[in-house]
């Protein structure tokens, strides 16, 4: 399995500890060259600053429900295993790779090659996509085995789209995904996993188009 989250805007820096090495960052052999044009448009400040894992620089309201610091041995393997981050930056990060709080714009054209490079290499794993529209564009796993969570609010019989709380609820299914002892490998796995803590409706791929994971917060 593999969760696939964005950055956050609100990002913590680290207040001690060494410069961000962007070579010992995950994905190098594929994501250098972009990484090091990149890096050369950062302020001085940014890339002397202090860095710490990519789990605690970022600060925003997913990355909280996400809760990594409260997580379990076991679970917090799993999380560092499959989630990967897509960033402006950097191109594609786990959430232990050491990296500074920065400012960045995504540019999904600078990036997508790259990354697509990066991240195809397992044909066979499901994807969990939780990646909002801005860093969606940079990657597009194979439909077949891709599940989008997408985040509705009911309120009697009406259902309207979450915005800004979408991130905090997509932050408790990542958190749900890595705290199952047993990885889901299928979409309908995916989706019996999440159902256990919200209502959930899974829609099959149409086109190019992922399944699509519609979670149901009820008012």
């Amino acid at each position: 399995m593999r969760i696939l989250l964005p950055p956050s805007e609100g990002k913590t820096a680290a207040t001690h500890g060494p410069a961000c090495d962007p070579a010992a960052l995950s994905f190098h052999e594929q994501l250098s060259a972009v990484r090091a044009r990149q890096w050369r448009l950062q302020p001085v400040a940014t890339t002397r600053c202090p860095s710490a894992p990519a789990h605690s620089v970022y600060s925003g309201v997913l990355y909280a429900a996400l809760n990594y610091p409260s997580l379990r041995a076991a679970a917090r393997t799993r999380a560092d295993r499959s989630i990967v981050i897509i960033s402006a930056l950097f191109g594609a990060l786990r959430l232990t790779d050491e990296i500074p709080a920065y400012k960045a714009t995504m540019s999904s054209s600078l990036w997508r090659t790259a990354v697509t490079e990066a991240l195809d290499a397992d044909p066979h794993e499901v994807v969990v996509d939780c990646r909002s529209s801005t860093y969606a564009g940079v990657y597009t796993p194979p439909a077949n085995r891709t599940v989008a969570v997408r985040v509705f609010k009911q309120s009697g019989r009406q259902r309207t789209v979450i915005t800004h709380m979408s991130k905090h609820y997509r932050g408790l299914v990542a958190r749900a995904l890595v705290m199952s002892a047993r990885t889901p490998r299928t979409p309908e796995a995916v989706a019996h996993l999440v159902s256990q803590d919200w209502q959930c409706e899974l829609s099959e791929p149409s086109g190019r188009n992922p399944w699509l994971l519609d979670v149901i917060v009820k008012e």
